[in-house]
């Protein structure tokens, strides 16, 4: 079952090359997945002592940043700013790389 997130992150990952395809709303979505799924995958890491408490302080926090951007980003997207909505998708998505590079 610990394997369960590392399968999903990794069909995540696979999925982000998508994310041009992808509708704004669609790709927020996916946003919202994929901090859930980082969330879970990195408590499994410090779970199993493979990050330690900093680590894990760190990779909240910058979850809960990508959280609060895929929030402003949704805000936009239903104003009808497409464009604010794509650069705060894009800022989003960067938090999350970096979470990916402490997890993997």
């Amino acid at each position: 079952m610990r394997a369960l997130p590392s399968i999903i992150l990794l069909l995540l990952l696979a999925g982000c090359g998508a994310l041009q395809t992808q509708s704004t709303t669609d790709s927020i979505a996916m946003g919202y997945v994929t901090v859930e799924t980082l969330a879970e995958t990195a408590l499994v890491a410090y779970q199993e002592g493979k990050i330690d408490d900093a680590t894990r302080h760190v990779i909240i926090k910058n979850l809960q940043l990508a959280k609060d951007t895929l929030d402003v980003a949704t805000e936009y997207a239903t104003s009808e700013n497409e464009d604010a909505a794509i650069d705060s998708l894009n800022a989003a998505y960067a938090l999350l790389d970096i979470v990916r590079g402490f997890i993997q």
